[in-house]
């Protein structure tokens, strides 16, 4: 745990890294405990607030927490808060190649970021995935990337298993990035590695 301490139960503000190598924090609070037999101790279970840009901020939405807890899918509203929310979880899962690899995906779908999740449809999935694009800084020079075949399938797979969470959590009553189906570019993507 980074920052002050803490009394057990009252959450904590850890130092995470991006694939860029820049700080952000990361605020966990714990919703719950278990006593495991076989280790002969409390195991406990910790939601993430989300991940913010410098500590002062996350510092302030735990204290805000502590203060009066509150319901933590209620936070989720935007497409944004749904990856932030739903990304903590799924890298502690995977390899560091993996999370790179969604990161990736992700941002090129960052014109999403702000749209109302329950306003989310399979055609905003199909227009980032044929339409977008990303920036990157090569040196001096600044390009313009679109997304390749494989980068369309690891889009509608994290969009998948996102919306798959937001189903969980009575956050949406379906998964729209289930509806439609990319066999297409798969056998596009299984071509391209024979060639």
């Amino acid at each position: 745990m980074s920052g002050r301490e803490r009394g057990n139960g009252q959450g904590s503000v850890t130092t995470l890294k991006d694939s860029k190598g820049k700080k952000k924090y990361q605020v966990r609070v714990t919703v719950g405990s278990k006593f495991d037999v076989e280790k002969e101790r409390v195991i406990y279970t910790s939601k993430s607030l989300g991940v913010f840009k410098n500590k002062a901020e996350a510092e302030a939405v735990l204290a805000e927490y502590n203060s009066s807890p509150y319901d933590l899918t209620n936070k989720i509203t935007t497409v944004g808060d749904l990856y932030d929310y739903w990304s903590v979880k799924y890298f502690e899962r995977i390899a560091p190649s993996a999370k790179r690899s969604v990161e990736s995906a992700w941002a090129y779908c960052e014109k999403l970021r702000n749209l109302k999740l329950k306003k989310l449809g399979s055609s905003h999935i199909k227009d980032v995935m044929e339409n977008g694009t990303r920036e990157v800084i090569r040196g001096s020079k600044k390009e313009v990337r679109h997304t390749s075949t494989n980068t369309k399938l690891r889009i509608k797979s994290m969009f998948n298993l996102m919306l798959d969470e937001a189903v969980g959590l009575k956050l949406v009553t379906s998964n729209v990035a289930r509806s439609f189906d990319v066999k297409d570019m798969r056998k596009e993507a299984d071509y391209q590695k024979k060639k």
